[in-house]
């Protein structure tokens, strides 16, 4: 049932980080799911079922186009899960390892080797979940167009930064370069996920609790479990959200252009909107900022709404019912 759901029966995905941690979890599903796996990682992946392991360093552009050399023409998965810490590395190596390989990969082989039906899944880290707070610093490296243009824009940083600060700095900005390729390439039908591991117990465990502090300090960042997750609880997340119904939230039985249609044709609000001459109608500067445009179950009253419109009385403006009229009181005797 399992294999029937996920159904990466076949299909080609590549896996970076492969020999250890969560990327070693991931291609152990993935081939016992009957994939294609190309591993990717400085170390031999001791996965049995794979299909081929390719040594390359992922912080080296020239390293990463010959191991695509070695990868075929179509791409169904792409797993971009390696990363380094920054704590035995320097700055530009963790930062092209965790941010700028990814997105080379990503602009220079993905997108003409995925069709639609594809899915990029990128591992980020809770490191990287104030993205949205630094997006001017972090909009100098996703606009570059070039591997040396990336560098150039991290040139100043790695002069006043210390390496562990290039493994926040690089999940802020897949973070964010994922968000905006997610609208980019699902016009195509290429689904674009992004999962932030909290703590987890990897080989970078001892690198990350000596950043920490120690192993409570690292046990206090673990969240409710009071514990730190294992890499196959990271895994199977990561694989799952790849496949289709799984990761448009479906179920069997609905299939991705049903999951289109109901996203580009939506079932009409049934809280019509204000009519034009109503203050509280769009344009109105009385009129909330809702979200879509569309008005919640009870829109709240504002003062002097029933006396100012004058369709009040009218059964087409839906605010009549919303307007509560004041109890008479019983006349003093």
């Amino acid at each position: 049932m399992i294999d029937e759901l996920l159904g990466y029966e076949g299909k080609k995905c590549v896996v970076t980080g492969a020999s250890s941690g969560m990327g070693l979890a991931t291609a152990k599903i993935l081939a016992e799911l009957g994939a294609e796996v190309y591993a990717l990682d400085m170390r031999e992946c001791p996965v049995k079922g794979i299909k081929e392991y390719i040594m390359v360093n992922l912080s080296d552009q020239a390293a990463i186009d010959r191991a695509f050399l070695k990868i075929p023409d179509h791409i169904d998965c792409y797993f971009g899960i390696a990363g380094l810490s920054g704590l035995k590395t320097d700055y530009a190596t963790t930062f092209n390892c965790d941010y700028t390989a990814n997105w080379y990969i990503t602009e220079q082989y993905l997108k003409t080797r995925m069709s639609a039906g594809g899915a990029i899944m990128y591992v980020s880290s809770t490191a990287g979940l104030n993205w949205m707070k630094y997006r001017k610093e972090e909009e100098k490296v996703i606009s570059s167009s070039s591997w040396d243009a990336v560098q150039e824009a991290i040139a100043h940083l790695e002069k006043s930064s210390p390496s562990t600060f290039a493994y926040i700095f690089a999940k802020r900005c897949i973070s964010y370069y994922a968000a905006r390729l997610s609208t980019e390439l699902g016009k195509k039908g290429i689904r674009v996920n992004t999962v932030l591991p909290g703590s987890t117990d990897t080989g970078m465990k001892g690198e990350f609790q000596k950043m920490a502090g120690g192993e409570e300090a690292l046990l206090k960042e673990a969240g409710a479990a009071g514990r730190l997750a294992t890499s196959l609880e990271m895994a199977w997340p990561i694989g799952s959200v790849e496949k289709d119904g799984v990761s448009r939230g479906g179920a069997p039985g609905h299939t991705p252009d049903e999951h289109t249609r109901r996203r580009q044709n939506p079932k009409p609000s049934p809280y019509p909107m204000p009519p034009p001459s109503c203050p509280q109608a769009p344009g109105s500067p009385l009129w909330p900022a809702w979200p879509r445009g569309e008005a919640p179950v009870r829109a709240p009253r504002l003062a002097g709404w029933a006396r100012a419109c004058p369709r009040r009385a009218r059964p087409s403006c839906p605010r009549r019912s919303s307007v509560t009229r004041p109890t008479p009181r019983p006349a003093r005797t």
